[in-house]
């Protein structure tokens, strides 16, 4: 078997007419979020909206950086993470009685997972012999004093060990997929999780899907079907993150006085639309 390099061309020259969209989303994105004065809302929800909306934009800028450099398969990862911050926004907005406790519990988690950072980092330094022994014990302090300040996310197990809850609604992705108005969610939740999983953990899927061995004779068959890879992993990346970043600006984009609600449907729409249309039977919508 023969081993070749070879040098995808740039995506931005093979897809420049998805790359003028994506960029024209990211434009309006940065007219509504860095150059808008948006009001002050000292509100939880008000807080953990506008904080939900500066991620989703933030992901979104990250996913087409790493699409325009070829590597569709880790922003296949992003919009993993994307998903899930759809996830956490319908949970919000629909399935919290009382929203602003929603939020409130959400900002309550978040100070949770810095904290847990935090003790994580200092326990290494006592492992790796950075820090004194006798600085675990104060550790140990600092914990039973955050299992109380925390205290609607600590537990103990069957065995009597202490825990903490894994998310603040106390769903997991899977529940939050089955909890939402959307009937899609449990599809694009398998779909995302068994192909964005193989990327995530470096399985062998992963470690061979830019290299592959084959005969010489095979070359040109292998760089089509390469080409053609490259082309459904692209557009099924940007179509997913598009979906969901509309997704979350339906439901808070409100936060941003100058968003407009038709954006999504109209503009955003059709961008998707134009994605997904291929020489080929056209896909289903995402």
């Amino acid at each position: 078997m023969d081993s070749h390099i070879h040098i995808q061309p740039p995506a931005t020259e093979s897809h420049a007419t998805i790359f003028a969209d994506l960029d024209a989303v990211l434009q309006q994105l940065h007219e509504w979020i860095d150059l808008t004065p948006v009001p002050d809302d000292e509100t939880h929800h008000g807080i953990v909206s506008f904080g939900i909306l500066v991620r989703a934009t933030n992901q979104l800028r990250a996913i087409v950086t790493l699409l325009k450099a070829n590597f569709w398969e880790d922003a296949l990862i992003l919009t993993r993470s994307l998903f899930e911050l759809l996830l956490n926004a319908e949970e919000l907005v629909h399935h919290c009685s009382d929203r602003e406790h929603g939020a409130a519990r959400f900002l309550l988690f978040s100070q949770l997972q810095r904290y847990l950072q935090w003790a994580r980092l200092e326990e290494y330094q006592v492992a790796s012999g950075r820090a004194c022994f006798d600085y675990a014990k104060e550790l140990a302090k600092i914990e039973e004093s955050a299992r109380r300040v925390f205290a609607p996310f600590a537990f103990f197990d069957k065995k009597g060990r202490p825990k903490w809850r894994v998310s603040w609604c106390s769903k997991n992705v899977a529940e939050l997929c089955e909890a939402s108005p959307n009937p899609m969610r449990p599809h694009q939740y398998r779909l995302l999780y068994s192909s964005g999983s193989d990327f995530a953990h470096a399985t062998p899927t992963a470690a061979l899907s830019t290299s592959q061995l084959y005969s010489s004779p095979e070359w040109e068959a292998f760089l089509r079907d390469a080409a053609a890879a490259e082309d459904r992993g692209l557009r099924l990346v940007a179509s997913f993150a598009l979906v969901f970043l509309g997704e979350i600006f339906t439901l808070l984009g409100t936060r941003v006085p100058t968003y407009r609600p038709n954006w999504v449907a109209d503009t955003l729409g059709a961008i998707i639309r134009r994605i997904l249309r291929t020489t080929a039977e056209t896909p289903k919508a995402v």
